[in-house]
């Protein structure tokens, strides 16, 4: 069972939501500061979260029921400063 960990990079304060959180959530405010996350963007993490979920599953699948390697996706990411980062245009 996944969960979702959110960096705040306005107050630098951290938070898990967890799956029958996601569920139940159309807003994400940040419970230190009470920044609000984007809808558009919640919506997008939302869905990879439940895809990532669905993988998973599938996985745990072939394993029991057809003897393959049991195998796990997790996706991490690192925050890279804005005067860093730079998008091919």
């Amino acid at each position: 069972m996944g969960y979702l960990k959110i960096h705040c990079h306005n107050c630098k304060g951290k938070f898990e939501i967890h799956r029958e959180d996601i569920e139940n959530k159309e807003k994400v405010r940040c419970p230190h500061c009470m920044a609000l996350m984007n809808g558009k963007q919640w919506d997008k993490l939302v869905n990879a979260f439940f895809t990532i979920e669905e993988v998973n599953k599938g996985l745990r699948t072939c394993h029991t029921e057809h003897g393959e390697p049991l195998m796990q996706a997790e996706y991490k990411t690192h925050y890279v400063p804005q005067k860093r980062y730079c998008v091919d245009e």
